[in-house]
């Protein structure tokens, strides 16, 4: 398989031995570097930027340090180089200083030699960007990568009508991204009529969350219809509370496959949209007065489980479509206006003093906000997004109490956690 189609943190040498074998030479997406590019030069560190800005540019691609070449693009020999401490560190502080917008590499672990215990290899792998045109900073333009005739692939400055046609990728993709998000909401919304209709329920449902995660430029798909069907039907459910969730059976919708059970929608596509709607209303609690001229409150332990659950199935997905570059992470609330907030305090047994159950949105009837963040954040900062998500949804809806209260989110996660069943720590590894 050689490097292709792995994540680079799953790389080891065997893969690149694959390279050797396989006569691979250096092409759009594969580059050979034979010594490490470090910044003890400062014309090394710009020819390695212009490299991994030119792959952003054009159809991303695969550098690969400890391969020397024989001049013309073909492996000569897996030498390896000497480890360096934080290389993938100084990597990324490189692609932040220098290129603008920034891109973020992925960058393997070092790749130990079998024969030689100082050497080791490393792998750096760059998404083709649809945020592109990347510019260098310090006015040093804008690379693209390119072969011509008998000369290697190399980083080549780029024209005008270059620089616009990565203007118009980057702007197909911001529609594709709006445009399938907006075909999840209305999905939503077309399977909550049917639940209504099903369940025999009219008048005030709820307030309604929804959560959406979807590459931040899809320029391309993530995944065949084949590995996402694998992956829904057999692989990505999370064990809760003696079930499991999605709940249903995934059925199939043009490129991608959605679940509905009750009140909940989840979707999951090839272009790498994870979608999630929900209603977060509970019934008042015994204690709360029973006025049905008032709207259901919305209920602060159902929205964080909500959260929680819905991230935690999330995760799973960006790896197996080896991707961890830039995603955005959508959440909106309908039907808020007017609502009461049951107090989170209540629900777990304690009394907040400062918290005001009387805070309600009163103008807005619905609202969106996004989040940037990078697809490995899945993996190790899942509470931490959580909460980020959580404190933006409370001081939207006017409950600015519920936010200030940074002790009372934090037990909310861990109630949720553990309410569900789902180890906290288990979920981020």
């Amino acid at each position: 398989m050689s490097i292709f189609g792995k994540l680079v943190k799953d790389i080891s040498f065997d893969d690149i031995k694959d390279l050797e074998k396989e006569g691979s030479q250096e092409n759009i997406i594969l580059e050979f570097k034979g010594d490490l590019v470090g910044p003890d030069a400062t014309i090394k560190t710009i020819k390695t930027i212009k490299e991994l800005s030119a792959f952003a540019n054009t159809y991303g691609g695969y550098l690969v340090v400890g391969i020397a070449d024989d001049g013309n693009g073909r492996v000569k020999s897996l030498d390896g180089v000497a480890p360096k401490p934080n290389y993938s560190q100084t990597l990324v502080n490189w692609c932040l200083e220098h290129i603008y917008p920034p891109i973020t590499p992925s960058v393997s672990p070092p790749i130990d030699h079998p024969t030689d215990t100082d050497k080791v290899f490393y792998v750096i792998h760059v998404e083709q960007s649809s945020e592109a045109p990347h510019f260098l900073t310090s006015r040093r333009g804008c690379y693209i990568r390119v072969g011509e005739h008998s000369k290697p692939f190399e980083p080549k400055l780029a024209t005008y009508e270059d620089i616009q046609h990565l203007a118009n990728r980057r702007r197909q993709a911001e529609d594709k991204r709006e445009m399938i998000l907006r075909r999840a909401d209305k999905r939503f919304d077309e399977h909550m009529k049917r639940f209504c209709a099903e369940a025999k329920l009219a008048g005030d449902v709820g307030a309604r969350l929804t959560l959406a995660i979807v590459p931040s430029y899809p320029g391309r798909q993530l995944a065949t219809i084949d590995r996402l069907d694998e992956l829904v039907r057999k692989e990505a459910h999370i064990q809760i509370n003696g079930g499991q969730f999605p709940q249903g059976n995934a059925q199939s919708q043009h490129d991608g496959f959605f679940y509905r059970a009750s009140d909940v929608y989840v979707e999951v596509d090839v272009n790498g949209l994870i979608f999630y709607g929900c209603t977060i209303t509970k019934r008042m609690l015994p204690e709360s007065p029973q006025d049905e001229s008032q709207r259901k409150p919305i209920d602060c332990l159902t929205m964080m489980l909500s959260i929680v659950l819905f991230l935690s199935h999330a995760r799973y997905f960006y790896p197996n479509f080896g991707y961890d570059g830039w995603i955005r992470v959508y959440a909106g609330m309908a039907a808020i206006k007017d609502r009461r907030i049951i107090n989170p305090c209540r629900i777990m047994g304690r009394i907040a003093a400062d918290f005001d159950a009387n805070h309600r949105c009163l103008l807005d009837e619905d609202f969106e906000f996004s989040l940037e963040k990078n697809a490995r954040q899945l993996q190790g900062e899942l509470d931490q997004i959580a909460q980020e998500i959580y404190e933006h949804i409370c001081f939207a809806c006017g409950w600015p109490d519920v936010r200030r209260n940074i002790n009372l989110t934090e037990e909310l996660i861990k109630c949720a956690f553990k309410t569900l069943h789902i180890d906290c720590e288990q979920a981020q590894k």
